[in-house]
């Protein structure tokens, strides 16, 4: 319990699910999952970075601010 208390509260680690299905991510036979991380990590940075931009438009962001990062 400990050091699972401590891999989600320390600087270091991913935090929380994708943690969790990063650990669980390894080897040759859960190359099917770490595919589908990868493919949702780019779709939710994609729907992120529309929004800020959206933001910017919209003069929610300042207009220097990059939303790609």
């Amino acid at each position: 319990m400990r050091g699972a208390l401590e891999a989600q509260t320390s600087n270091c680690d991913p935090k929380g699910c994708m943690g969790i299905i990063n650990s669980v991510a390894r080897g040759a036979e859960a190359e099917s999952i770490r595919t589908d991380v990868i493919a949702r990590r780019a779709s939710l940075q994609a729907l992120l970075v529309e929004r800020f931009e959206q933001a910017r438009r919209d003069g929610d962001l300042p207009a220097n601010v990059d939303p790609a990062g």
